[in-house]
C-alpha cells in the first residue's frame, strides 16, 4: 500500500461512510465520500490519484451497477468492490460480469473490508 491511497465511497446510508471512512483510516488510507452514485463519476474523473472504489449497489437515483459500469467507462482499469445489504447471488455475479473485481453483503466485518480493500488495491 502506498502512503494514503485514496479510496472512494459512494453511499446512501449516511452512517454507512464515515464507519468506512474510519475503519479504512485506521489502515492508511484516504477516503473520499459521495453523498450519491451521481457524484461518483464527477469525484473519480477529479481524482485521478483514487485506487479504489468502494460502492453500494443500491443507490437512488444512479443504482451502483450503472455506476460501476460508468466507472469503467471512465478508467477501465480502475478496482471496483461492490456491497449490498440487499444481496442475492445473482446480483453478485452481474457485479462481476460487469467488471467488479469483488462483492460484499452487508454487514460485513470491517477487518475483512480492510483485507479485501488492500487485496484490490
Amino acid at each position: 500500500m502506498k502512503t494514503q491511497d485514496l479510496v472512494l465511497v459512494p453511499d446512501d446510508e449516511s452512517s454507512f461512510g464515515p464507519i468506512c471512512r474510519e475503519a479504512l483510516e485506521l489502515h492508511g488510507y484516504k477516503v473520499e465520500e459521495a453523498a450519491s452514485g451521481e457524484e461518483a463519476p464527477e469525484r473519480l474523473q477529479a481524482s485521478p490519484d483514487a485506487a479504489l472504489l468502494l460502492s453500494d449497489v443500491r443507490m437512488p437515483p444512479m443504482r451502483g451497477l450503472r455506476l460501476l459500469e460508468r466507472g469503467r467507462e471512465i478508467r477501465p482499469e480502475f478496482p471496483v468492490i461492490m456491497m449490498s445489504g440487499h444481496a442475492t447471488i445473482k446480483m453478485g455475479i452481474e457485479a462481476m460480469r460487469l467488471g467488479a473485481l469483488d462483492f460484499l453483503s452487508k454487514p460485513f466485518d470491517l477487518e475483512e473490508l480492510v483485507v479485501r480493500v488492500k487485496k484490490a488495491i
